[in-house]
């Protein structure tokens, strides 16, 4: 199914675009060499705390926590709820490798095509500004366009951070399409209007909410088949 009249399109940026488990992972294995516990369980149970903590930030509205900052006491909570010692050092470069993963396969091809056809291109991403500037210029293309929350004082999925970007492009949201690997961002995008293409990388069923995708692919590249 083609989208029509979509003019401009937002990516998540750390899940999306880069291989954040690839990177992650092994340099977990690295710094903290623990045998009883998987680095991919770490991972996992550190990005869930990370997303919980946003969330959390967000719904206080107390003020806006850095993103990196964030991500450190995710960190050191996950390290201590699984009995690991924290060894600050080992905590700095995981928490600073946020800021140097490795672009994933399709990227800068599939990017370079969508500004072929004509479409603004733009990142919308819970990470800070200098996180962003830093991962982006890993990538061949360059983006339109730079949306932190940072900008909006919340985090996804507020749709003010949606609408805001659509705003800042001076575009009606369901002239823009966002697209993501993670559940709660397209649900977030398309709460506010936006339409919403996820990236469906295991197979999994969406969950039960009222805010659906409008596409479902699995790889990057079929991003061409529908915009």
């Amino acid at each position: 199914m083609k989208l029509q009249d979509v003019k401009a399109v937002t990516f998540d940026l750390f899940v999306t675009l880069f291989d954040w488990r690839g990177t992650l992972i092994p340099l977990i294995d690295e710094l903290l060499s623990i045998q009883r516990v998987r680095a991919d369980q770490i991972l996992d149970q550190w990005r869930t705390r990370q997303i919980y903590y946003t969330m959390l930030d967000t719904l206080l509205g107390k003020g806006h926590t850095p993103f990196l900052e964030i991500t450190r006491r995710s960190l050191v909570h996950t390290l201590k709820s699984l009995g690991i010692a924290v060894d600050r050092g080992a905590v700095d470069k995981l928490v600073n490798k946020w800021n140097d993963l490795k672009p994933l396969p399709e990227v800068d091809e599939t990017l370079g095509a969508l500004r072929g056809k004509g479409y603004a291109i733009a990142v919308l991403s819970n990470g800070d500004p200098e996180t962003i500037d830093s991962l982006t210029k890993k990538l061949k293309v360059k983006f339109d366009y730079l949306f932190s929350a940072k900008q909006s004082g919340l985090y996804k999925p507020h749709p003010k951070i949606y609408l805001d970007a659509a705003e800042r492009m001076r575009l009606r949201p369901e002239n823009v399409a966002h697209v993501s690997s993670t559940v709660y961002d397209v649900v977030g995008s398309k709460a506010a209007g936006l339409r919403a293409i996820w990236i469906d990388v295991a197979g999994e069923n969406f969950d039960e909410v009222e805010f659906e995708p409008d596409v479902r692919i699995r790889k990057f590249s079929e991003l061409l088949d529908h915009l």
